[in-house]
């Protein structure tokens, strides 16, 4: 007869180590039940509001799929189906059980949980009892892990040979020796948790580090690099980051990102959106992509949820416009791998918000994930190849899941289309294989079609107030029509109203970087795109605020004094 398990989930997240609850596995059945005195910490997921659940046991079904909820599987490293493709994580921690006689059985998942799972992604430690949980936080921090160098460290080549089928006990011993036991991290490629002291100077942080292994997705790295490039550019949050090959080029490629889940040495709550879909469906939702057959998950029920329904976030519709941006933006680099595990959430219940950027690589290119998208929307078989003939239509039409007018998603899509214009030159630069950057484009370049054709058939770039632009005034066209916020510009000391007739004054978007906005100036400026770029600012001005451009007509276009008002980031046009 089987034997219940038992483990204790404690957090630091407010600073002082304290017990969140007991985590039960019985049979087919896993629960968990918060401490009476957990009103004021972080639940075990955002969509917890832990005051109200204490009391209430929270139990879920154990599945072929989910043998744990994913908050807790999550620090458990997966099996891999190939063996081609060894898990490093569940190598190391199986490594260790075999070295205390304590691999066999049926029960090495629970093993790892209690073994690893403390100090992951978010702010959930497990350990086996309390005792083992006070030893763990009292433990002197002198004997922890010391960063590590990121340039050249030996300890890349001892991963690359783990994580190409070549791992030996040797191997294997230097990473636990340099690395330590480390809690798991999901996905394809192979990552390490640890402290790294990145190259110029800079201080210690705690990173993600990725490591390249010899049969896994070839260049995948490289250009992962080129996708936080794009987001970059559209001003999305995205971590720092450091890439090494080693000095001279010919050591394992290395990715190492900051980690957004810490903050002045604090874990900070972080959750994948499958676990709080799984928790919101009381473990309904069993699958991390779209599955043949089923209606869930797809990018239509992310939508609700996100602008609807998520009562644990802070800004639900500037979360909502983040994550549409987010899905077209990985469309047109060849993201096809955007399962529910690669979007998070950051904060606890009431205050959370969308986290930056991760995993944002180009995986198009590669067999085993040439589609569109690992998640469906549209009704559309996305996870297959091939691109629907209405594929652009359903890009536009999903914002409205999210919330977003089709103004504005139009306004997204172009947006996503001015810093992807260049993409093939970021990917090709990489000097990843010609064969995989000729497969990823052209899948790129048959959703960049289908996007574009759509959205210049709803706004044509080429028509401004009704007359034919030239062909090098559509780029400046393009991001008139993208300023956050137009109206007429004021008088300012010491110039004259008529010095200043009919000017109006724009504004970028607030998320947008400083140099960005100032190189779109600088596009709108060139002599053979003022005129029209003028045209479209004061179409859009009268698109966008109504009443503004009203009072702006009736003075005959004079400038509006508004004395005192604070300018902000803008430029002026003279009608």
């Amino acid at each position: 007869m089987a034997t219940d398990k038992t483990a204790t989930v404690w957090t630091r997240a407010t600073g002082t180590p304290r017990k969140l609850g007991l985590l039960m596995l019985a049979g087919d059945k896993v629960r968990f039940s918060y401490e009476d005195d957990a009103g004021d910490l972080p639940g075990i997921s955002v969509a917890h509001d832990v005051p109200r659940v204490i009391g209430h046991p929270q139990e879920w079904t154990v599945t072929e799929k989910n043998p744990l909820p994913p908050m807790f599987q999550a620090l458990i490293p997966p099996r891999t189906a190939s063996q081609a493709l060894p898990n490093l994580q569940r190598q190391l921690l199986l490594h260790v059980l075999e070295a205390r006689n304590e691999a066999r059985g049926g029960d090495i998942d629970w093993k790892m949980l209690l073994l690893a799972g403390r100090n992951g992604i978010g702010h959930l430690d497990v350990f086996q009892d309390d005792s083992t949980a006070q030893a763990f936080y009292e433990r002197d921090p002198s004997v922890r892990i010391a960063p590590i160098s990121f340039n050249d460290n030996p300890l890349w080549e001892h991963a690359y040979r783990a994580v190409s089928g070549m791992s030996e006990a040797v191997s294997l011993d230097k990473i636990i020796e340099t690395a330590g036991i480390r809690p798991s991290v999901g996905g394809a490629m192979p990552k390490l948790l640890l402290p790294i002291l990145p190259p110029n100077g800079v201080p210690p942080v705690e990173a993600l580090v990725k490591i390249q292994g010899e049969h896994q997705y070839p260049g995948i790295l490289h250009m992962e690099q080129a996708g936080y490039q794009v987001f970059e550019r559209l001003g999305e949050a995205v971590p720092r980051r450091w890439f090494s090959e080693g000095a001279d080029g010919k050591g394992p490629a290395v990715l190492a990102t900051e980690r957004f889940d810490r903050r002045g040495g604090l874990p900070v709550p972080m959750e994948s959106l499958f676990s709080i879909m799984y928790v919101g469906t009381n473990g309904g939702l069993q699958d991390r992509w779209s599955v043949e057959g089923s209606k869930a998950p797809n990018f239509e029920l992310v939508g609700d949820i996100v602008s609807n329904k998520a009562k644990f976030m802070a800004d639900r519709s500037a979360a909502a416009k983040s994550f549409y941006r987010r899905i077209v933006a990985n469309l047109l680099i060849g993201n096809s791998d955007m399962h529910l595990e690669n979007f998070g959430f950051l904060g606890r219940h009431g205050s959370a918000r969308l986290s930056p950027v991760y995993d944002p690589a180009p995986t198009a290119g590669y067999r085993s994930l040439r589609c569109v998208s690992v998640t469906a929307f549209g009704g559309m078989p996305t996870a297959k190849e091939g691109i629907a003939y209405d594929f652009g239509d359903k890009v536009v039409e999903l914002a409205a899941a999210f919330g977003v007018q089709r103004r504005k998603a139009l306004d997204v899509i172009d947006e996503c289309l001015a810093v992807t214009a260049d993409y093939e030159d970021l990917i090709r630069g990489t000097g990843v294989q010609s064969a995989i950057a000729d497969d990823l484009m052209a899948s790129v370049w048959g959703v960049r079609h289908r996007v574009e054709q759509t959205a210049r058939e709803a706004r044509p770039l080429h028509v401004v107030a009704g007359r034919e632009i030239p062909e090098e005034a559509t780029e400046a066209v393009l991001y008139a029509r993208q300023m956050a916020r137009i109206g007429p510009a004021w008088r300012e000391e010491g110039v004259t109203p008529d010095a200043k007739r009919g000017m109006v004054r724009f504004y970028s978007p607030d998320d947008m970087a400083p140099t960005e906005f100032e190189r779109r100036v600088e596009i709108m400026r060139r002599p053979e795109a003022y005129a029209a770029a003028r045209d479209a600012l004061i179409q859009r001005f009268a698109e966008t605020n109504e009443k503004g451009f009203v009072a702006w007509e009736k003075t005959g276009r004079l400038p509006i004094e508004e004395p005192g008002r604070v300018r902000g980031r803008g430029l002026e046009f003279e009608r």
